[in-house]
């Protein structure tokens, strides 16, 4: 059996890992910033008393529950926000294509009040253009 120095390879640390953490007092030196971080960090919380374990399992529901009302709420208001954005580029598309029609028929000679009827657009909006 290596000790901890004498682990080169991934599968010697892994291998000493397993064998050794409950003995360890502190974490080796090449586990800081290394995929064996996770491990040691479970490993901790379950030495925790039952109490501990408990509250911090708690605490990590709340915050994922805080996390799934965040994330609920922004995808409602985008879904709002696109919407109230379509219909407002619909309306205005709508009021830009009278207009243009509106400005071909004043081209033509034709009377404002005749287009006004015709577009729906008042007589002031056709003056304007």
């Amino acid at each position: 059996m290596k000790s901890e120095d004498e682990c080169e390879s991934i599968q010697d640390k892994w291998l000493y890992s397993i064998r050794n953490m409950h003995l360890l007092k502190a974490r080796p030196a090449w586990v800081s910033g290394s995929e064996f971080e996770e491990l040691y960090d479970e490993a901790e919380i379950a030495s925790w008393s039952s109490e501990k374990r408990i509250q911090y399992e708690k605490n990590i529901m709340n915050q994922n529950d805080y996390d799934n009302i965040l994330y609920e709420r922004y995808h409602d208001g985008h879904t709002i926000g696109h919407a109230e954005g379509h219909a407002e580029g619909r309306s205005i598309g709508v009021i830009d294509g009278k207009s243009e029609v509106a400005q071909n028929m004043l081209k033509e000679g034709m009377d404002v009040e005749l287009i006004s009827r015709l577009t729906g657009l008042t007589e002031e909006q056709i003056r304007l253009l």
